[in-house]
């Protein structure tokens, strides 16, 4: 891969906002628009040509140099493999995942201000991770064909941010309050943001759009804590061949939408699907606790992620005040855009 520096004078830039989360990358542009797709990447099987995925139902991108696939092919060659330890975002994949993220451009000049974000545990990697995107990229995208060189000047912040972003930014990225108070100024009332997903949760308290470290922490709870909660209380009362041959997102469906069914009869699991919720937002509500107390001193208390939408009302009842984002499984992704077109100001 070269990488040779940040984006060149004249090239006409466009803002980008990339979510790479655990289960599914999410992509917001300049015009609203967001696409996911799941965050697996694969390389390309022996003997599977480039036609051979044409031909097929697939969501992917060839890329060079990595020669990998993104979406579903890539999703059956590895699922149940999840991405939680840090070297992932060193990864070939990941790259792969924010290139593809990158691949509905139509613009002659391919140049991006990106942002995206970090779990809190990560922010270590955050220099790193902006100097590996930044620059230029060659890549071969499947639907274009022939090699496409791109340059993107990326900025990486913590996980969450994006979410909190909607609140202070308007869809131009022009702050919705004073700019002094995007700031870290003493002045600010702070805000608090629950990121709640698949793998993780992110805690984070905030002055403006900056991290307060010490209240401020990353939980490994989140939807798939639910999943194995579930699992094991369904085999426990049931026996293992009822979830043997589930998945973790079809058994996170049939539980949330109690459409289990055991020989042809329906099961009520409502009370193993609550408990379980019940479960991981007590130890969520605990570190919230610990950290913030009752919340009292916080401007606002947001609450994003795919697992905000399973947990909301447990964690509502100790924080009545806790709002859940509209559509909050793509927040930080739309909020990251907001922030790359106010880096374009």
């Amino acid at each position: 891969m070269q990488n040779t520096g940040g984006i060149k004078m004249g090239c006409v830039i466009q803002p980008v906002g990339i979510d790479i989360g655990y289960h599914e990358t999410k992509v917001a542009d300049s015009n609203g628009k967001v696409r996911t797709f799941p965050s697996l990447a694969g390389p390309t099987p022996d003997g599977l040509g480039l036609a051979d995925t044409q031909a097929t139902d697939m969501l992917y991108r060839m890329l060079k140099p990595w020669q990998m696939l993104v979406g579903r092919y890539a999703y059956a060659q590895k699922v149940g493999s999840p991405n939680l330890s840090a070297e992932w975002f060193q990864s070939d994949e990941y790259m792969a995942l924010a290139m593809a993220g990158l691949s509905d451009s139509t613009s002659f000049h391919q140049a991006f201000q990106l942002v995206t974000g970090l779990p809190v545990d990560h922010l270590a990697h955050k220099d790193a991770l902006e100097e590996r995107l930044s620059g230029m990229h060659q890549v071969v995208w499947s639907h274009i064909g022939s090699v496409q060189t791109i340059k993107i000047e990326a900025r990486v912040v913590s996980q969450g941010i994006g979410a909190l972003a909607l609140f202070l930014l308007d869809e131009d990225g022009t702050p919705t309050v004073p700019v002094e108070q995007l700031r870290n100024d003493e002045r600010v009332a702070p805000s608090a943001v629950a990121d709640s997903g698949a793998g993780t949760t992110c805690l984070l308290a905030c002055r403006g759009a900056h991290t307060i470290a010490q209240e401020t922490r990353s939980l490994a709870v989140g939807a798939w804590t639910i999943e194995r909660n579930v699992r094991r209380a369904l085999i426990a009362q049931y026996g293992e061949p009822l979830v043997r041959k589930l998945s973790r997102h079809e058994l996170l469906f049939r539980i949330r939408t109690n459409s289990l069914t055991r020989f042809g009869e329906p099961l009520d699991t409502s009370d193993i699907f609550e408990a379980a919720c019940r479960a991981v937002a007590s130890e969520i509500v605990h570190e919230m606790a610990d950290m913030w107390g009752n919340g009292s001193h916080f401007q606002r208390m947001i609450l994003c992620g795919g697992c905000g939408l399973l947990l909301g009302p447990y964690l509502k009842e100790t924080y009545p005040t806790l709002q859940l984002v509209d559509d909050p499984v793509t927040a930080n992704s739309r909020g990251y855009v907001r922030l790359a077109k106010l880096l374009l100001q």
